[in-house]
C-alpha cells in the first residue's frame, strides 16, 4: 500500500429520472457528489457501466448515448438509452475519480428499470367525419401494466406523421384514465394527403414510464355556412356549456378545430378572421389551467390559435400574451417543486414558446404610412405586448435551464420566427471563444470564467447559464 489521502469524492447524486424505478423514456441525470471543490482539489472523473452479462444494454456509446460524455462532474445519458422490452434490468454506474496526486477513489450508482406498459392497439371511430361537425372516439385495448393506474393521452396532428411529431407539433385532445375517450373532436386533415390526421396515442403507468402508438382518421374541410358572428356566438355558446359541465378538455378541442379550419380557410376575409381569432382567443382564456396535461393541451392550442399573425388584432394579441404568461408561471412552479417531468417541460415549452413567438411577430407588424412612405411605428400597446412577451420567454428560459445539466450539449428552442439556444457549464468546464449554431445562423462570443468573475468569490463547481 502507498500512503495519501483519497480524493473527497463523497458519492454519486440523482438529479432526474430519481424514482423507484427509472424511467427509459427519459434521459437519466448524475452528478458527482465531492466534499472539496476547492481549485487545488480539482478531480478528474471519469464515468463507466459496469458490465453485467444478463442485461440487453452491455456498453454505453459515450459520444452518441450521453449529451456529457464521460469525463465531468455531470453524467447525463439519453431517454431510451436503457429500454429493455418486457424485463426489468438493474444496472450499475461506476465512477472513478483522481486527483493531481494521482491518488484515485471510485463510487457506485444502481438502478432498476421500469418496463412500459405492454402495447395494445387504438381504433377511431368514425374513422371519416367533417371538422367541427364530427364528434370522433377513440378506442384502445390491450395495454397492461403491473403498476397501475395507467394513464391514457391523445395528441393530434394534420398529415402522416411520426408519434414524435404529433407530440411535438400537434395538440393534445385527450387525456384520462379511461381507455376510450369521450366524444372529441379533431383538426382538419392535411389536404395534400388526403385529409389524413394522424393520432398519436401514448399509455403511461403509474411510475411515469410509457408506450407509444398511431392510429390515423379522415377529417375533412366543412363549408362555412355561417356568417363570422353567428360562428362566433355558436363557438362561444358551446364553449359555455362544455365549461358549466365540467368538460374543458372537449372545450379545448372545439377551439382547436375552429384553428385548424381558419389556418386552412382562404375564402374568409382578414378581418373576419381577427374577429374569429379573438372569440376563440377570448374562450380559450377562460380555461382554467390545473393540471399539466390541461396545460399541455391550453397551450398547444394557444399556438395554432395564434399560428397566423396578420390576423391577429391588437386585442387578441393582449389576450393571448396574458394566457401565455400564466400558463408559464403554471409551468415553472410545477418544474421548481419536482412534479413536471422533463418531457413534460420539453413539450410544453414547446408550445408556449410558438405561441409567444407569433404574438411578438403579429405586435411587431404594427406598422403606419408617413409622408408616402412605409415606415415602421410601434404603437403604444403594442409595445407593452411585445414587452410582456419578451418577458414571458425569459421565464420560458429559465425553467427550460433548470431541466438541462451542466455539461449537456446546446438545447435549441426553434419556431419559424425565432429560435433560443440554452447551455449550462460549470465554471471549471467553462470555455472563452464563439458559441455558433450553424442550423440557425447565430454565433456569440463570451470571455473566461476568470474574466467574468474577477473578484475571486465564484467556484470551480458554480453553474453558468448561458442562453441566446
Amino acid at each position: 500500500m502507498v500512503e495519501g489521502t483519497p480524493p473527497a469524492l463523497e458519492g454519486i447524486s440523482c438529479v432526474q429520472n430519481c424514482q423507484q424505478y427509472l424511467n427509459p423514456s427519459e434521459r437519466l441525470v448524475l452528478k458527482a457528489r465531492s466534499t472539496d471543490c476547492t481549485p487545488e482539489s480539482h478531480l478528474q472523473y471519469f464515468w463507466s457501466l459496469v458490465n453485467n452479462p444478463v442485461n440487453s444494454k452491455q456498453w454505453i456509446d459515450w459520444d452518441t448515448d450521453t449529451l456529457t460524455g464521460r469525463q465531468k462532474t455531470y453524467l447525463s445519458i439519453h431517454k431510451d438509452t436503457f429500454k429493455s422490452g418486457a424485463v426489468a434490468e438493474t444496472y450499475t454506474i461506476r465512477l472513478d475519480a483522481s486527483d493531481k496526486s494521482v491518488e484515485s477513489t471510485y463510487t457506485l450508482y444502481s438502478f432498476t428499470t421500469n418496463v412500459a406498459p405492454t402495447l395494445g392497439t387504438c381504433t377511431v371511430v368514425p374513422d371519416t367525419g367533417i371538422v367541427m361537425e364530427t364528434l370522433f372516439q377513440v378506442t384502445c385495448s390491450g395495454f397492461s401494466d403491473v403498476n397501475l393506474p395507467i394513464t391514457y393521452r391523445f395528441a393530434a396532428i394534420s398529415g402522416a406523421a411520426t408519434s414524435t411529431e404529433a407530440w411535438e407539433q400537434g395538440t393534445m385532445v385527450y387525456y384520462g384514465t379511461d381507455s376510450t375517450s369521450s366524444p372529441l373532436y379533431l383538426p382538419v386533415g392535411d389536404k395534400a394527403n388526403d385529409f389524413v390526421v394522424t393520432i398519436a396515442i401514448r399509455v403511461t403507468d403509474s411510475f411515469g414510464e410509457s408506450t407509444e402508438t398511431t392510429t390515423t382518421a379522415t377529417v375533412l374541410e366543412g363549408e362555412m355556412k355561417e356568417n363570422v358572428s353567428t360562428v362566433i356566438t355558436t363557438t362561444e355558446s358551446t364553449v359555455n356549456t362544455l365549461l358549466k359541465a365540467g368538460n374543458s378538455q372537449a372545450a379545448v378541442q372545439l377551439l382547436t378545430s375552429v384553428s385548424s379550419a381558419m389556418n386552412l380557410d382562404t375564402t374568409t376575409g382578414q378581418e373576419d378572421k381577427k374577429q374569429l381569432r379573438k372569440g376563440a382567443i377570448t374562450s380559450l382564456n377562460r380555461i382554467r389551467i390545473q393540471t399539466l396535461d390541461s396545460l399541455h393541451q391550453t397551450a398547444t392550442a394557444m399556438a395554432q390559435l395564434t399560428k397566423e399573425d396578420t390576423e391577429l388584432s391588437g386585442d387578441a394579441q393582449d389576450l393571448a400574451v396574458s394566457k401565455l404568461t400564466e400558463m408559464t408561471t403554471f409551468l415553472r412552479a410545477k418544474t421548481e417543486d419536482g412534479t413536471a417531468s422533463v418531457q413534460v417541460v420539453e413539450s410544453t415549452t414547446q408550445a408556449l414558446i410558438s405561441g409567444l413567438a407569433n404574438v411578438v411577430k403579429a405586435a411587431a407588424r404594427r406598422t403606419s404610412t408617413a409622408h408616402g412612405h412605409f415606415t415602421p411605428k410601434v404603437f403604444p400597446w403594442s409595445s407593452t405586448v411585445i414587452q410582456q412577451s419578451l418577458q414571458t420567454i425569459s421565464t420560458v428560459k429559465q425553467t427550460v435551464l433548470t431541466t438541462i445539466a451542466p455539461g449537456e450539449k446546446p438545447k435549441v428552442l426553434t419556431t419559424p420566427s425565432l429560435a433560443i439556444m440554452l447551455q449550462r457549464d460549470e465554471c471549471r468546464d467553462f470555455r472563452a471563444g464563439a458559441y455558433v449554431q450553424e442550423d440557425f445562423g447565430s454565433l456569440f462570443s463570451v470571455p473566461s470564467c476568470d474574466d467574468l468573475f474577477r473578484n475571486g468569490t465564484i467556484q470551480p463547481d458554480q453553474v453558468i447559464d448561458m442562453h441566446e
